[in-house]
């Protein structure tokens, strides 16, 4: 499978062969994946972002994505995806660690016009610190999206009194014969985590960062490239090493 960088695409793409998209850097960015193609596109925030991003992405008849992203530095982001085409299918895995003062805002829209169109967006995150966590979830099926089956989901940590997350999940629905869910949930680490593990020789600063691992590494799954994978791995570990 040929793998494209951020870099070698313009600002209005069309992928007309099975693809795996690797962004990392940037502003504005329509995407149109053509009939029956199936892509996989993995974002990456490691550095704070300068101004607004902004990604749109048209599933035409019989696409399928699969997307990963991992936010860990500040970053303003607003994604639409236009499941255009019948029986496309788009599925997002998102992950976010918001530390110090940093400040995270997802809009994730998904606008569903065609028949028999899938969409799974899940997102997991903690906050730390000051951080300032702001996920809204869009799910907009319009009077033509007859047999849509889409959900969003969202679970938060929070690790620090002063942190804050903030999530909104949306339904806008027009036609009835559809399936649409939502949810959200922010936890807290609860005393008895900690205490059974304590019990098996941890300390607090040692629970706490294995219940914050193992919460992140969980939400994503498998990457199919390698390094892209390790690398992810490695900045969950790096975030948290300080808890």
């Amino acid at each position: 499978m040929q793998t494209l960088l951020s870099s070698q695409l313009s600002s209005n793409t069309r992928i007309t062969e099975n693809c795996a998209l690797i962004l990392d850097n940037y502003n504005l960015l329509n995407i149109t994946v053509a009939p029956q193609c199936v892509v996989s596109i993995i974002i990456l925030t490691k550095t704070h972002a300068p101004s607004e991003y902004t990604l749109s992405l048209t599933l035409e008849d019989g696409a399928r994505v699969t997307m990963w992203s991992a936010t860990f530095a500040s970053l303003a982001l607003k994604m639409t995806t236009h499941l255009v085409g019948n029986d496309s299918v788009f599925e997002h895995h998102a992950l976010y660690v918001g530390k110090e003062k940093m400040q995270i805002t997802e809009h994730l829209r998904c606008v569903h016009t065609g028949q028999h169109t899938m969409s799974r967006t899940v997102v997991h995150g903690l906050a730390l610190d000051q951080a300032q966590i702001d996920v809204k979830g869009m799910i907009d099926i319009a009077l033509s999206g007859h047999k849509a089956d889409t959900h969003f989901g969202h679970e938060g940590l929070l690790l620090s009194a002063r942190a804050r997350i903030d999530a909104e999940p949306g339904l806008q629905i027009k036609t009835n014969d559809v399936k649409a869910t939502h949810s959200s949930a922010v936890h807290f680490i609860r005393p008895e985590q900690l205490f059974y593990l304590q019990t098996r020789s941890l300390d607090e600063q040692s629970g706490k960062r294995m219940i914050a691992e193992g919460f992140l590494e969980s939400a994503l799954p498998r990457i199919p490239l390698d390094d892209m994978r390790e690398q992810i791995s490695q900045l969950i570990q790096s975030s948290i090493e300080h808890i």
